[in-house]
């Protein structure tokens, strides 16, 4: 619980003095309950009798609690108003199952390295797409970022042998169309989209060519970031050749139409060294603004305090009603 006014809460100090001036006035008098004069066996009013003062001091210590505006339960709330809508675009395709490491294949540190550049990015629209002979909405663009993780997770490679290929174009379109008609969510503005596309292959498959797709997408003012993975198998590492070649003049030309770039990553440092520079490039002046939201609960003690002042007048005005004598 927070305090709005806390210093108000120094007036707390004041009831001690009041006890103790009370206290001290009566050793200078002596007061008599006005229902019995006489000397017998006290009632249970009689022993109430200062049961009126301790709800009038009741009552000071809930209406200063109350003045000091106690809150809880707050919370930040952040708000970013633009940033960037990226569409990450990754083959699973059977090629993109070689070993990269002993624990890990490409599909595997292309994964990884995506999680680490969505945790750098906390302000843009993030959405997943992956492709092998067909593409695949994964996760739609959003902010929430914590989602992302499970989405990612259900990728896998293709396992079946009617649905592995490699269809750049049909991807690279499908990214292109979610980003076109991605619509401003309340309060926050696009200010520019991205699609990072990786391949480690050739376009085999799908009814766009890269090529149409690239027209696509610089129609519709869209930036593509083209990566070749093209890390050497384990067989290729023995025998001094590369199982899968990438067709790098088409990913150079896609990138160079849209206002990319084409990158080449040979292993998971120079891929991920390709996610930072691509990150770097992709910076954008965030605004945001952030706001705390409290639970007032000042109400129930400036309620205790107003029926404590109301019982104490109503005891001393009646049944504990005293004179001075």
């Amino acid at each position: 619980m927070t305090f709005q006014f806390p210093l108000a809460l120094l007036l707390l100090l004041l009831i001690p003095l009041l006890v103790y001036l009370k206290l001290r006035s009566r050793g200078r008098g002596h007061y008599y309950p006005s229902f019995d004069a006489l000397p017998r066996e006290r009632t249970v009013r009689e022993r109430l009798v200062y049961l009126p003062e301790l709800f009038f001091l009741a009552s000071l210590v809930f209406l200063i609690i109350a003045l000091a505006r106690p809150q809880r339960g707050f919370s930040e709330v952040r708000r970013v108003t633009n940033g960037i809508a990226v569409e990450i675009v990754m083959d699973r395709s059977s090629s993109m199952g070689a070993q990269v490491t002993q624990t890990q294949n490409r599909l595997d540190v292309v994964k990884e390295l995506f999680g680490e550049f969505v945790k750098g990015r906390p302000d843009d629209m993030i959405g997943l797409i992956s492709f092998a002979r067909y593409a695949d909405t994964n996760a739609p663009l959003t902010l929430a970022h914590d989602v992302l993780p499970g989405f990612l997770d259900t990728i896998r490679l293709v396992d079946v042998e009617s649905e592995d290929g490699t269809a750049i174009g049909d991807a690279l379109a499908l990214a292109a169309a979610r980003l076109h008609t991605a619509g401003e969510e309340e309060g926050y503005v696009i200010k520019s989209r991205v699609v990072i596309l990786l391949t480690d292959g050739v376009n085999n498959a799908g009814r766009r060519t890269p090529e149409e797709a690239a027209e696509l997408v610089r129609e519709w003012g869209i930036k593509v970031y083209t990566i070749g993975f093209a890390s050497q198998s384990v067989m290729g590492q023995l025998f001094g050749s590369s199982r899968y070649d990438v067709d790098e003049d088409t990913l150079t030309s896609i990138a160079d139409k849209t206002g990319g770039s084409y990158f080449r990553a040979t292993d998971a440092k120079s891929l991920s060294e390709i996610f930072g520079r691509i990150d770097a490039l992709e910076k954008t002046e965030v605004e945001s603004y952030s706001y705390r939201q409290y639970k007032e609960v000042f109400l129930p003690f400036a309620l205790a305090g107003f029926v404590s002042l109301f019982l104490y007048i109503i005891l001393s005005a009646t049944l504990f009603r005293r004179l001075e004598v």
